[in-house]
């Protein structure tokens, strides 16, 4: 979701999250800018989800009809269920999931202001 953000707006979330991210979970500001421009190049997030590499997950934000991210989807596994091959066929999939979803939830509003 971050990383559908605007950028400038993506800037202000990770310095105010920060200090908290990286003393609770030991993120640093350099890979948190890396994992936000990754997932902003590939068009969704592929993380490790635990530091002993055993749990993985694939998501990808919701995006209403103004372009703001709503959410996201996703999907963790064993990380040996989800090697990189595997990551990006969930991508595809989880993507054309989103676009359905949100293609349905803007129909549904549409659809309700006319009510």
């Amino acid at each position: 979701v971050l990383a559908a953000l605007p950028e400038a707006e993506a800037d202000l979330v990770r310095v105010r999250n920060l200090p908290r991210l990286s003393s609770v979970h030991g993120v640093a500001a350099g890979d948190l800018a890396e994992a936000v421009a990754a997932c902003r190049a590939h068009g969704h997030a592929a993380f490790p989800e635990d530091p002993q590499r055993r749990m993985a997950g694939v998501a990808v934000a919701l995006i209403d009809r103004r372009g703001r991210p709503q959410g996201a989807i996703a999907v963790t596994s064993l990380a040996e269920r989800l090697d990189p091959t595997r990551q990006a066929e969930v991508a595809a999939l989880l993507t054309r999931e989103a676009r359905g979803i949100e293609e349905a939830k803007c129909c549904i509003v549409v659809w309700s202001q006319h009510s």
